[in-house]
């Protein structure tokens, strides 16, 4: 059971509504009906819920395992230029005052694309993490600091979780009844491999280039080939074409 504290219940309820208006945005009805819409928007609200929320248990249960806490973030940065960080800062409304920690780019960006698109392009990069260390959790390991390796297996967790849910319900996805649930999360899982920092594939690339390179090949080509070729022809495409480039990675590494 995933437990959230206060804060990171509020960032999940942020990340599940931007993903629900990103997915939801469009209907794909040629005339809009509300009553449609709304059904569908709720529908894609509940997806989102449940993909992210395994997203996140995927982290916490790795991270676990090398003595470590995750708490789960709307994606942000805290320098908008080369100068001085501008965030965390301070707001007041309505008398009561609030900490932003960074500038939220996993709410802006999403939504602009899906208003500047007309919800024809998913950019469903929401949510992020950040590791909390314990050092009695860590007493007996080599390094009592999280090393850059660790945390590429901590921060591949989640997109795998979700690139396999999409694989699994593409297998028994007759008349398109499971769409939804694959398109969310293999775009999640997609998305979330972004090398751009505090996402998971920039901490992947950072602790493992091989990692990164296998990940992201396999996610790319799972996402793209699944509809066309069916989850078991996408997915072993996608292992064969992820293989291969790791090898013509080490080969050019040492040749």
């Amino acid at each position: 059971m995933l437990k959230l504290s206060k804060t990171e219940a509020i960032n999940f309820i942020f990340t599940v509504l931007v993903l629900a208006i990103v997915f939801g945005y469009n209907d794909g009805r040629p005339v809009f009906e509300f009553s449609f819409w709304i059904t569908n928007f709720f529908k894609v609200l509940v997806i989102s819920a449940i993909s992210i929320y395994l997203h996140n248990i995927a982290h916490k249960y790795v991270a676990k395992r090398y003595g470590l806490a995750v708490e789960h973030r709307v994606w942000g940065i805290k320098k908008l230029s080369l100068a001085e960080p501008k965030y965390p800062k301070k707001i007041s409304i309505f008398g009561k005052k609030f900490v932003i920690e960074s500038f939220p780019l996993g709410i802006i960006l999403p939504i602009l694309f899906a208003i500047f698109t007309n919800g024809r392009f998913y950019f469903a990069t929401v949510e992020s993490y950040k590791l909390f260390m314990k050092r009695i959790s860590r007493f007996g390991k080599r390094f009592i600091h999280v090393t850059d390796f660790e945390e590429a297996k901590i921060a591949i967790a989640g997109p795998l979780v979700n690139i396999f849910i999409a694989i699994a319900f593409s297998t028994i996805n007759f008349n398109g009844m499971f769409d939804s649930i694959v398109l969310i999360n293999s775009w999640i899982a997609l998305f979330h491999m972004l090398p751009f920092p505090e996402l998971d594939g920039f901490k992947v690339l950072v602790g493992s280039v091989p990692i990164y390179i296998f990940s992201f090949v396999f996610i790319l080509c799972v996402t793209l080939f699944m509809k066309f070729i069916g989850s078991f022809g996408a997915l072993l495409l996608a292992l064969l074409l992820a293989i291969l480039l790791v090898f013509l990675f080490f080969w050019r590494l040492y040749k």
